[in-house]
């Protein structure tokens, strides 16, 4: 099952828009794109094989599969395309309401002959505004305990009360970015895989000092996708330490003298200027999608065409696929099967390690404790009700402290004089009294 060839572009010139806002421009430093990088392997192959091993493997250790009434594709009937939200209606009508049925089988309520789904690629509202014409965001959900109740035969107690605590954890499972049916979109889906070094869009304004102490981030799956992403870099290394050694690469046969630096060109103000799309924009307005709901996998797709994403935390960095054709690849359906089973995995597998993760226990000492000395520093005793003589005593010594000129350079004289404490607590006193003071020249303020 895939996109039938025959559907026409009837998209039509509009003006595009920046799709930062003024909040996706100020996000913690530990949660930025520091990288872009490919995965390294076919997405259409991995994806593929996941989804035959994980029926396989259903099958052989649970029943076989029957379609139900729930898993009755029909055959598309639209002829052309044009705005993303047309885009986005499609995919969800003809993919997704099929193929997100599979996790719900296969993981979530093997028991299940009707294919009902717990998970589903929520359809876009229809809108007037013009900025939405080209782009428009959604995501994978989790049904709400109400929808759940109303499948036949209905789940029991448990597994509505599972579903919900998943579906409050993880608001999506996945983040959806659709486009136009355009070339625009798909020259700039084809840009998002060129992107070598990312370098985050910021404000302008210095803005307020961030707190740059390293934090703890949300886990990530160990298995499932990552593990081959690791596995592909691990071998992508081994081949560049082993790499052939050319001619300029050795020292003694570097061209001598100065080179010739490239200084770049001036930036020239934007403003007034028509935005075009640029790749990096779209990829930063997702990646923040992504971690608002603390989602891992990111889809990009415009009709034309589609790219994966997989968001790893720990180092980062987003990894994208190679650019998937629904109306090529034959194994399309099949794709997106696989890309929901990983989805949902992927969700299974991080909750169990947020749940699980606990406070290693602290090594217990077989060493003797040592003696320690006795000290002659004795504890000093504080007033717990001071006179009003000496908190002014304290409260000149702390402000002369404190003061920037050096205090041979004071010329005026302070004095206060306290009254009965108007508020105590276990810290602070509080004293009701008009402050004045007299400099050297007479004048009072």
């Amino acid at each position: 099952m895939k996109y039938p060839t025959t559907l026409v572009d009837r998209s039509y010139p509009a003006k595009k828009y920046q799709p930062l806002d003024f909040h996706d421009r100020h996000l913690d430093p530990f949660l930025t794109i520091k990288h872009v990088k490919p995965l390294g392997f076919s997405i259409s192959e991995y994806l593929s094989e996941f989804c035959d091993n994980e029926i396989m493997e259903f099958v052989r250790n649970q029943r076989p599969l029957i379609a139900g009434r729930g898993f009755r594709p029909r055959p598309p009937v639209q002829n052309g395309l044009s705005t993303a939200y047309e885009v986005g209606r499609y995919y969800v009508q003809h993919i997704a309401n099929f193929t997100s049925g599979f996790p719900s089988r296969l993981y979530l309520r093997p028991s299940d002959e009707d294919w009902n789904s717990f998970i589903y690629v929520s359809p876009l509202a229809m809108s007037d505004e013009r900025e939405r014409i080209f782009k428009r965001s959604t995501g994978l959900y989790l049904r709400s305990d109400r929808e759940i109740r109303r499948y036949r035969p209905q789940p029991n107690d448990d597994i509505v009360a599972e579903m919900k605590r998943l579906g409050d954890k993880y608001p999506r499972l996945a983040i959806y970015e659709f486009y136009e049916f355009s070339q625009t979109a798909r020259r700039l889906l084809d840009d998002m895989g060129r992107q070598e070094g990312f370098e985050w869009t910021t404000p302008g304004t210095e803005g307020c000092l961030m707190d740059v102490s390293p934090r703890e981030l949300p886990p990530d799956a160990i298995a499932g996708m990552w593990s081959k992403i690791s596995q592909s870099e691990a071998k992508l290394k081994g081949k560049q330490a082993r790499g052939p050694t050319t001619a300029l690469s050795k020292s003694g046969n570097r061209p001598k003298g100065r080179l010739r630096t490239v200084l770049a060109a001036v930036r020239k103000g934007t403003r007034g200027r028509p935005y075009r799309p640029a790749a990096k924009d779209f990829l930063q307005d997702a990646w923040i999608r992504a971690v608002e709901v603390d989602a891992t996998f990111l889809v990009f797709h415009c009709g034309r065409a589609e790219r994966i994403g997989f968001r790893h935390r720990e180092t980062q960095t987003l990894y994208l696929s190679e650019l998937i054709y629904p109306s090529v690849v034959e194994k399309y359906a099949k794709i997106q099967i696989g890309l929901h089973l990983a989805i949902v995995k992927d969700v299974l597998e991080r909750d169990v390690l947020s749940t699980t993760k606990k406070r290693p226990a602290e090594p217990i000492s077989t060493e003797k404790p040592t003696k320690r000395r006795k000290g002659t520093h004795e504890a000093e005793d504080v007033d717990s009700n001071p006179s009003a003589e000496l908190v002014c005593v304290s409260f000149l010594l702390l402000e002369l402290l404190c003061d920037p000129i050096h205090s041979s350079r004071i010329h005026c004289v302070l004095a206060i004089s306290l009254s009965s404490p108007l508020i105590r607590d276990c810290i602070d006193l509080l004293f009701p009294r008009p402050f004045s003071a007299l400099n050297q020249h007479g004048i009072r303020f």
